[in-house]
């Protein structure tokens, strides 16, 4: 398990006080976390990022996946860097791909253990991303060879630096545990930018991703 090294300050965002005590007591009892703030909802909790601030949001995933995705958003549009922590329940295919595109830095289930919680909590505060491994994600299936190029470009300039250096390596035959000691990053975390990469180029595999290469240009 990732240790964490310093203290990280967490803003918790749910609706039910009980969930937002629970939790509280929850991180509070381990050392290097700090709660700073919790939130029942996206304008409550904007309002109290400027008046407490914080390192990460932890964000309970709303059941009415509209109203989560909004909140999300929301949050994400004003404070683009911010790294963002869900934590839900439903295992719905359909969440984590629409997350990801708006730029969310981990989603847990919420039948984990607190030991995953707290190294997800690490990973994603020092700049990676955590998807857990029982996670669904279904990419849609997609033929690029019938979109339009700017439609294939703007998938191209979606992906983030190290999606690149991944993606590179992947159509380069490497394992995930080769990719992970050259990027000098967890086997989990080259895991999720390869998941991330399946959901951005719209790729059921690592054909796809192939596939996804040659139509851009993409030397290796």
């Amino acid at each position: 398990m990732k240790i964490i090294t310093e203290t990280i300050r967490i803003g918790l965002v749910d609706k039910h006080r009980l969930v937002q005590n629970g939790m509280k007591a929850l991180l509070s009892n381990k050392s290097n976390i700090e709660v700073a703030f919790t939130a029942s909802n996206s304008a409550q909790c904007l309002e109290r990022i400027v008046r407490y601030g914080a390192d990460l949001l932890l964000i309970d995933f709303d059941q009415d996946f509209e109203l989560g995705f909004q909140m999300v958003s929301d949050i994400r549009k004003m404070y683009p860097r911010l790294p963002l922590l869900i934590l839900d329940d439903s295992n719905n295919s359909g969440i984590v791909p629409r997350l990801m595109r708006i730029g969310v830095n981990g989603y847990l289930l919420k039948d984990i253990d607190v030991s995953t919680l707290i190294e997800a909590i690490g990973q994603v505060n020092n700049g990676g991303l955590y998807y857990e491994e029982n996670v669904v994600i279904r990419p849609p299936i997609e033929d690029d060879s019938e979109k339009a190029p700017e439609s294939r470009n703007s998938r191209m300039a979606s992906l983030t630096n190290r999606e690149n250096e991944v993606l590179k390596l992947i159509l380069n035959e490497h394992t995930t545990q080769e990719i992970a000691e050259f990027l000098q990053l967890s086997p989990h975390t080259v895991e999720t930018h390869r998941k991330n990469l399946l959901v951005k180029t719209g790729s059921r595999n690592t054909a796809g991703l192939v596939r996804f290469a040659m139509h851009n240009n993409i030397l290796v």
